[in-house]
Formats: structure tokens, sequence, C-alpha cells
């Protein structure tokens, strides 16, 4: 066996299919346990169409129906389980701002 397919399958071995639910649309992100949490919610983010479209920080990301804050973490460290989504919505009251005058 090459080295090169040594590699690509301790490369496979390393990678982890997500689930997310963002604003109710799911995808899958497919991502090394190595890396951090971050950049799987930044791809979940893109692939829905919403990177960009609001500052990073509005986003809150929830498993299990517990708030993860620490998005800097390993995805390996969190423990996924294949079947549970990684929800991402807008953090209330991030809306904008809404002036409100007599007529």
């Amino acid at each position: 066996m090459s080295s090169s397919t040594n590699k690509d399958e301790h490369q496979q071995q390393n990678q982890v299919s997500l689930e997310f639910v963002v604003s109710g649309e799911e995808t899958v992100v497919t991502v090394n346990v190595n890396n951090k949490l971050r950049k799987a919610v930044e791809d979940a983010l893109q692939q829905t169409g919403n990177a960009g479209a609001r500052p990073f920080t509005d986003w809150k990301v929830r498993y299990n129906d517990k708030p993860i804050t620490d998005l800097d973490r390993k995805i390996e460290e969190y423990g996924f389980s294949s079947g549970n989504f990684i929800r991402l919505s807008l953090d209330s009251g991030t809306g904008g701002n809404l002036t409100l005058t007599n007529l």
C-alpha cells in the first residue's frame, strides 16, 4: 500500500459529517474532526446562503437543546452523534432597529 493511500485513508477517518439546521433549512457539512467548530458553522452558513448576511455573532448554536458558546474547540471534543442536528438560529432581538414615531 502506498503512503499516499495511507494518508488518504487517515484523512477520511478524521472526517465527520455534521447535520445542521440553519433557520429551518437542513444541510450537511463534512469537516475534519481536528477543525474548530467555528469552521463547520461557517460552512453551514455558506451552504444555506446565510454567510455574510448577518454578523457571525448574531447566530446562536445549539446541540441537543443546549447552547454551544465555545466555537473554538475542536469538533472531536464535542462528541456529536449521527442523527442529531446542530441548530443555528438568529439570536432574539437581533432583527435590527425599529423606531416608532407618532403618526
